[in-house]
């Protein structure tokens, strides 16, 4: 028997005629009633059961997923009541069909020292060089005096190229006149990349004028027209790029399917890091910046340093989550102006107001902070960062605005202020130290992103799922359930402590990973985070607190990490998990070597689940889960005669001796048959299915 997914540590849901308990009937709807719905099934749902719910239904776009896939089945449907698919088993949720819509030099200041002037990064040479940056939006003008080669010339695009160095044109190819958010995609490629082909500095500067970009047209004759996430963003990463920035998604709060595509790719992609814009209204944070592992940015004033702009969106979401996890000037931004003409050579600028505006721009700043990593100012040697490293320093750089202390649900970490990871004075960053279990050799980790993306698989997200990394030829460790992880640090006397860690957590929906950093003082005192849904953990120990204190022992446990259903790998469907850290007010030098444990006593273990079949456990009770309620006019069995889903308690399976043998007592119970409900229910479809047609 195979679990569909693990919902808790003790808990996972499996698709059979036996188990503990039902899942309680529940409004599957994600977001406001609309004219279309998309729905989605459990993952794993065997194939006659995922057909079995396509039978009852006239559907469209259907994204078929494989039996055994963490991917599940989706398709759209129109003029259904969707409280039908409330008691339909093997439908995990349903979200209305929205329209995607956009979000609409000083700044750069105000984020390398805090400061209305001056470029301090800058004068070190910290500009993106050496990066590129991905972007999907409205289109891009080419001849504009950002991008374009030469006074009089687009150039060639590609490698070679000074600004950029790809162009998707599947959607369409350019920025045009009578297309959905004219102007906005050339203004958010200025924010990114913009360096003047004559090499003047303007307002309409980008903080990470060095770096180049990926441009992705999905905006054509019919609006918006974005693929699904993953082709998006292995694009990108078969392409060099690590951070992508998106100003765009539909305007409901509900934690839709693309936000659980953009959670599951960064799982399985350790290197991609995507910063959303999260709307312009502060009573509402809109998908799919309430994604798990993304960078919501939410919006400040650019006139000054402190004030936060008022129309921003901000947190915290409906599943829990903070929200924004840092700001950026957002008011009044100036950037590259498309003019509708591709030969008319521009070098306008004009200014623009929204979190459309801050993402790229703390997409901008996090290119820099990208540059420092590759180029060596935390490490002896370089290498391509991370998303969780990426998220470790970025919020590390950041400080709280007047509105409250960070983190919170408006400001997230705060906004970003390199001078918090340089010291200008000196041109160094020597107290920082970080640690990146994906660290690799950058010749090996390409070969392996196009190993994964040449792998079998209908869509990106199917071959890196599949390929099943289990982090050989990375720098570990990674952390199965109840394992932990020491570092020996020496202080950097007179300075605060401050550790930050980030991970990549599962979707919603699935289990929640718990990795947890504590600060272990030399007398045995222990501070610790105490963060159990989101992805990025801090502690603070001001340096009043730790006088005479010399070294300090950093430590990462696997409070929870999910079994998945395959052993020894990464990933959604994996029991491993990699994370960062990076560590302010020490000198970097490890004082003792790092060691791993095995699963600590203190927590209890995650069972590991082995996939067996109906036939191996014939011979082993279950629990089988209660009937249907009838006088709620439900019924067992909606699809077939064997098809429920259930819950299997893992309270009840426990570790035995060193073998780990897992036992399961089942107490079987007589599915009884309700064929009169059968038909009622079958009749309320057919009649639903009637007026869907007739509509």
């Amino acid at each position: 028997m195979e679990p569909l997914r693990q919902i808790s540590e003790t808990e996972v849901i499996v698709w059979g005629t036996f188990g503990d308990f039902q899942l309680p009937e529940m409004d599957v709807l994600r977001g406001p009633i609309a004219d279309g719905y998309r729905v989605v099934l459990e993952p794993r749902l065997p194939a006659n059961a995922q057909w079995g719910v396509l039978s009852l239904f006239d559907f469209q776009n259907l994204m078929l997923a494989g039996e055994s896939s963490a991917l599940p089945t989706t398709f759209e449907i129109y003029g259904v009541d969707p409280v039908i698919f409330d008691s339909i088993p093997g439908v995990w949720w349903v979200e209305p069909l929205l329209e995607t819509n956009a979000r609409n030099s000083l700044s750069s200041s105000i984020m390398e020292n805090n400061s209305m002037s001056g470029h301090p990064g800058w004068d070190l040479g910290l500009n993106g060089s050496g990066v590129i940056i991905g972007v999907a939006d409205s289109g891009i003008e080419l001849d504009h005096g950002c991008f374009r080669e030469n006074a009089t010339e687009i150039g060639d695009i590609g490698q070679n190229h000074r600004k950029v160095v790809l162009v998707n044109t599947t959607i369409d190819d350019g920025d045009h006149v009578n297309h959905s958010d004219f102007k906005h995609g050339t203004h958010i490629a200025g924010s990114l990349v913009c360096d003047m082909w004559n090499g003047d500095v303007g307002e309409g500067t980008s903080p990470s004028h060095g770096a180049r970009i990926l441009f992705q047209d999905i905006v054509n004759d019919s609006g918006w027209s974005e693929p699904t996430v993953d082709w998006l963003l292995a694009e990108a990463v078969a392409n060099g790029v690590v951070i992508h920035s998106d100003s765009w998604g539909d305007a409901t709060e509900a934690y839709t399917l693309r936000s659980a595509e953009f959670d599951l790719w960064h799982r399985e992609v350790p290197w991609s890091l995507a910063f959303i814009a999260p709307g312009n209204n502060p009573s509402k944070l809109y998908e799919p910046a309430n994604a798990r592992n993304v960078v919501s940015v939410g919006g400040t004033l650019s006139d000054n340093s402190t004030g936060f702009y008022t129309s921003s969106s901000q947190g915290p979401t409906e599943e829990g989550l903070r929200g924004n996890f840092i700001v950026a000037p957002a008011v009044g931004i100036v950037s590259a102006s498309a003019d509708g003409n591709l030969s008319s050579f521009n070098d306008d600028m004009r200014s623009s107001t929204g979190t459309s505006m801050s993402t790229p721009l703390g997409a901008s700043i996090t290119a820099v902070i990208q540059q420092m990593v590759q180029d060596g100012w935390f490490t002896q040697e370089g290498y391509v960062p991370s998303g969780p490293q990426l998220r470790a320093l970025l919020a590390l750089s950041a400080e709280s605005l007047p509105v409250g202390v960070a983190p919170d649900a408006q400001q997230g970490w705060g906004r970003p202020n390199l001078a918090n990871l340089i010291d200008y004075n000196n041109n160094s960053s020597t107290n920082i130290w970080i640690h990146d279990s994906y660290m690799m050799n950058e010749t090996i980790r390409m070969d392996l992103i196009n190993e994964w993306l040449d792998a079998n698989g209908s869509r990106p997200l199917e071959q890196v799922i599949e390929s099943k990394w289990n982090g050989s030829d990375a720098q570990g460790p990674f952390l199965k359930h109840g394992e932990e992880v020491f570092w020996n640090l020496t202080r950097a006397l007179g300075e605060d402590l401050e550790v930050v860690l980030s991970f990549n957590q599962r979707p919603f929906g699935s289990v929640s990973d718990d990795l947890n950093v504590s600060v272990i003082l030399p007398n045995g005192t222990v501070i610790e985070s105490n963060e159990s849904l989101e992805g990025t953990e801090h502690i603070l120990l001001l340096a009043d607190d730790l006088l005479g204190i010399e070294n300090v022992t950093i430590r990462v446990t696997a409070g929870l990490v999910g079994v998945g259903n395959h052993s020894d790998v990464l990933g959604s469907d994996g029991d491993m998990l990699g994370f960062a850290l990076a560590i302010k007010g020490v000198n970097g030098t490890v004082t003792d070597s790092e060691s791993i444990l095995g699963p600590n006593p203190d927590l209890d273990p995650v069972v590991e689940t082995e996939n067996e079949s109906e036939s191996e456990l014939s011979g082993k009770p279950l629990y089988e889960k209660e009937e249907w309620d009838e006088e709620k006019n439900e019924i067992p069995n909606k699809i077939n005669g064997d098809s429920k889903i259930w819950f299997l308690n893992k309270e009840l399976i426990y570790w035995v001796g060193s073998s780990c043998l897992v036992l399961v007592v089942i107490f079987v119970l007589v599915v009884a048959a309700v064929s009169n409900n059968y038909r009622q229910k079958k009749k309320e479809i057919g009649e639903q299915r009637l007026v869907s047609q007739k509509k």
